[in-house]
């Protein structure tokens, strides 16, 4: 039987007792759940906010290495948190496992995760599906819609977003799909429809590990990839963060260095108000950054504009507003919400 990694509400009530966090500071980002002391930075990845068409509204979550889907109301002040499926993950190397979740639409639920491959016991690769579950006991149904073969232990890629009715997948540099290409990773689109052996619509490549993009109400696309070794246009320094639009620049590696310090992104999200907003993994918060004009045209460049709230890996939004995210501090892994 698969464990969920939480210690429980009544826990995280009293980690927000401690931080401060009180009903009469709405502003302020409250502690919904608290994770287990043994669950390490980067397992609990997927974040998603959704109502289920009745008025009720679910955080979900990924245990990356025990490959479980994990739902909890977050208006229900004795809703506890629930396994609704898995699946089991490869797990052969430091980013490997469950890795991406968004559902499609308000239909499909479509995630990505590593697995073995068809011809060698070594050989891992990226699987990108829709899934529907039989319960907490039962491994979940999938429907294969891409893969990726020989995907190496880190700089994957592996999140999913919705874009305007299919599949939004960010692949990794170190992938057979740069083996294939020499293009580094990429944006990829995939159709619902299209089948595991569609090639997808490839957005722009050039990416190292793409985990924090979103695509907005408006329909833009917006990246912040995460730096790994020499920069590929110089190897004679080392790469740094890009931040941009990744349904307007072809290559990732045409859009400016930064020359801010890195945060290694690891989510992004629209804010309410418009704004974007990035998680850092470093620094561990949801920061806000404006959306600026450059030379690459009309809102093509980010620049930073506050603090929201904590998070480390993973943040979600809901349709009034309300921010969820999966943050980590001293006191450990918690699931924090900021309301509307």
């Amino acid at each position: 039987m698969r464990r969920l990694s939480v210690i429980g509400v009544g826990a995280a009530l009293a980690i927000a007792a401690c931080t401060g966090s009180t009903a009469t500071e709405p502003a302020e980002p409250e502690v919904l759940l608290a994770f287990d002391a043994d669950v390490q930075p980067g397992q609990i990845v997927g974040l998603i906010a959704f109502d289920d068409g009745d008025g009720t509204r679910y955080a979900s979550w990924l245990d990356r290495l025990n490959g479980t889907f994990n739902e909890l109301d977050i208006d229900d002040p004795d809703a506890t948190p629930e396994i609704i499926g898995f699946i089991d993950p490869a797990l052969d190397g430091e980013q490997h496992g469950l890795l991406g979740q968004a559902i499609i639409d308000n239909g499909p639920r479509v995630a990505a995760w590593t697995d073995f491959g068809d011809d060698l016991d070594d050989d891992i690769m990226m699987v990108v599906a829709t899934v529907t579950f039989n319960g907490p006991d039962e491994p979940a149904n999938r429907q294969v819609l891409f893969r990726i073969d020989s995907v190496g232990g880190g700089a994957i890629g592996g999140v999913v977003q919705e874009f305007d009715g299919d599949v939004l997948f960010g692949v990794g540099r170190n992938t057979g799909f740069d083996a294939e290409t020499d293009t580094g990773g990429a944006l990829v689109r995939l159709d619902l429809d299209g089948g595991p052996d569609q090639p997808g619509e490839i957005l722009s490549v050039g990416y190292t590990n793409p985990w924090a993009f979103t695509v907005t109400a408006a329909g833009e696309v917006w990246f912040a990839d995460n730096a790994a070794g020499p920069d590929p246009d110089d190897d004679s320094r080392d790469d740094v963060e890009r931040i941009g639009r990744g349904d307007v620049i072809d290559d990732r590696n045409d859009v400016p260095r930064i020359t801010e310090p890195g945060r290694a992104p690891s989510s992004m999200i629209e804010l309410p108000d418009g704004r974007i907003g990035i998680c850092g993994f470093l620094d561990t918060a949801l920061r806000a950054y404006e959306i600026v004009d450059t030379e690459a045209g009309e809102r093509t460049g980010l620049e930073r504009a506050g603090t929201i709230m904590p998070c480390l890996v993973s943040a979600a939004v809901f349709d009034d507003g309300t921010i969820i995210t999966i943050a980590g501090g001293e006191t450990g892994q918690t699931l924090q919400i900021l309301r509307r």
